[in-house]
């Protein structure tokens, strides 16, 4: 969970390498990609993609779902999330019928969508950066399938900075906003993650910054792992900062999906040169008391580590 451009992908795909982890991406926007023909991850269209066409015929060849227009799951979410509310769907009781026909026939697509992929990919981990706080709330309630989740925080300010910079990918550009919106928008979900965290065993949640991922990948790595109770990253997995990346098959988020081959983590420093004054005091103004609880110093210093 945490608001975009905080680093979600690429631990996504990181995690994807590992055997016996599936990616997934922002699985929430799957049949908004389908019907918009958006791009899956090993470059072709959700629709052609073997995996997912696979795995969405498994998971609609049921009595109550065969045949649903994408159109009636995109408004199941819709539905699900504005018409409950978060708080709504942090009281409903995991496996009990929630009362909203919309949730509960999302919830039961969404369960056997799961199924599918990991019975067609051997996965015993599915990655799902879908990252909204409310897929969140929504993910604890799912029959049969057990969530952990991962709280992915990044400076509010280099949030803010990357949301002014034009991104441009194989499916367009990506949406930009000004540091107010950004700042509150990284606050909204990172106050909704907290809900959701409460919500959850204290044994299935963990808190981790991005830049001390970047920093020292490994033991962030290893600390998701111990979380699920899988093993450590094998030996050579990866190389100080560098890891090796193959094909992926996620659905939606950054750009970097789509790259392969042996890249490196590196922080993102170019904000501290190049960002607005003004756009930094922003930021800095409307998120400062969730920037200490986090660890973040309040006048930032070319230094990127502090406690987690």
């Amino acid at each position: 969970m945490g608001r975009g451009r905080s680093g979600s992908t690429i631990l996504d795909n990181v995690l994807g390498q590992m055997d016996g982890y599936f990616s997934l991406g922002q699985i929430n926007g799957l049949w908004s990609k389908f019907l918009t023909r958006g791009l899956c991850g090993c470059g072709a269209t959700i629709g052609d993609c073997e995996i997912w066409r696979n795995a969405l015929a498994a998971a609609h060849d049921d009595d109550a779902l065969r045949g649903l227009d994408p159109r009636q799951i995109i408004q199941w979410q819709k539905e699900a999330v504005t018409q409950q509310g978060i708080l709504r769907l942090l009281h409903a009781r995991p496996g009990r019928p929630t009362g909203s026909e919309a949730l509960d026939g999302y919830l039961r697509l969404l369960a056997r969508l799961y199924r599918a992929v990991a019975r067609l990919t051997h996965a015993r981990v599915l990655v799902d950066s879908s990252k909204a706080a409310s897929h969140g709330a929504i993910l604890r309630l799912l029959p049969d399938i057990t969530p952990y989740f991962v709280h992915l925080i990044r400076d509010p300010r280099v949030v803010a900075y990357s949301r002014r910079r034009h991104k441009i990918g194989p499916e367009g550009e990506m949406p930009r906003f000004g540091p107010i919106r950004s700042t509150r928008a990284w606050l909204g979900q990172n106050v909704k993650a907290h809900l959701v965290n409460l919500r959850v065993p204290a044994n299935r949640t963990l808190r981790i910054r991005y830049e001390d991922f970047v920093a020292r990948p490994l033991p962030t790595l290893q600390a998701i792992t111990e979380l699920l109770g899988e093993p450590p990253p094998p030996k050579g997995f990866v190389e100080g900062r560098s890891v090796r990346l193959g094909t992926n098959h996620t659905v939606g988020g950054n750009p970097s999906r789509f790259q392969t081959g042996t890249i490196e983590l590196r922080p993102d420093e170019e904000w501290r040169r190049t960002q607005a004054r003004g756009d930094r005091l922003v930021a800095t103004a409307l998120s400062w008391p969730m920037l200490l609880l986090y660890g973040y110093p309040l006048l930032p210093h070319r230094e990127t580590g502090g406690r987690s």
